[in-house]
């Protein structure tokens, strides 16, 4: 994305470990043309409202338990 002047990256002041990233004009704008891709993928498979943020909110509980699993799944009995 950096290449793609997209964002940029830049070093925090107090803590160089922390790498701030920020939208360029050009991510900013890129951002806005796509705003509705979302939107526009869930009429096309027929997902209301609703349903498109019940999908999101149990995607991202999968997400978090797979993150959180131990890594010998006979840990998980």
């Amino acid at each position: 994305m950096q290449a793609n002047a997209l964002v940029t990256r830049t070093r925090d002041a107090g803590d160089e470990r922390v790498v701030r990233i920020h939208l360029t004009e050009r991510g900013h704008a890129l951002r806005e043309q796509t705003a509705d891709v979302p939107s526009c993928v869930a009429r096309a498979i027929g997902l209301g409202r609703d349903e498109l943020a019940s999908l999101s909110k149990t995607s991202d509980d999968l997400r978090d338990r797979l993150i959180s699993m131990p890594d010998d799944p006979a840990d998980n009995r």
